[in-house]
């Protein structure tokens, strides 16, 4: 979690550390970014970094599974299934669940991630965790594209709500 120094930038500087360390995790992944690279981009010393997160771990985690989106909403409910069945997907809420795959399968880390909050779920959940992450993997790996990943989703989506 960010610390208060953090939580009391400004706005302007937050959003430019946070844009910041999702740059560097989208071109190099989890395993290759560097916390100096991150304040390189950012404009702000290494050590004004440490004063705002703990570690590297520290910003990924608040970037992609803390976001106040409808994606962290469903997945962070107590029940996925019914979280899912009960949100509103259209476009832009694909997108947030394409840009939130996409950046955890990504990387090992990403995917240990998912995986660890999937753990002590009911099997059903699990099951279509795992089917999601196995549609963006396709996709993530070139195996399948992106018009049918979208349908493939769609698909998924109604058959859940049936």
């Amino acid at each position: 979690m960010p610390s208060d120094v953090f939580l009391r930038l400004t706005d302007e500087k937050k959003n430019r550390i946070i844009e910041s360390a999702k740059e560097e995790f989208n071109s190099k992944g989890f395993e290759k970014a560097t916390v100096v690279r991150i304040c390189e981009l950012a404009g702000i010393p290494r050590i004004t970094f440490y004063s705002y997160f703990d570690s590297l771990d520290d910003i990924y985690n608040y970037i992609y599974n803390n976001q106040s989106s409808e994606c962290s909403r469903v997945f962070n409910d107590n029940n996925i299934v019914s979280g899912i069945r009960d949100s509103q997907f259209d476009m832009e809420t694909f997108l947030e669940f394409e840009a939130y795959y996409l950046k955890m399968v990504a990387s090992k880390y990403g995917l240990k991630k998912l995986y660890n909050t999937i753990n002590n779920k009911p099997i059903e959940e699990r099951l279509i965790l795992n089917l999601l992450i196995s549609l963006f993997t396709q996709y993530e790996l070139g195996i399948m594209s992106r018009t049918a990943l979208i349908y493939e989703f769609n698909s998924f989506i109604k058959q859940l709500n049936t």
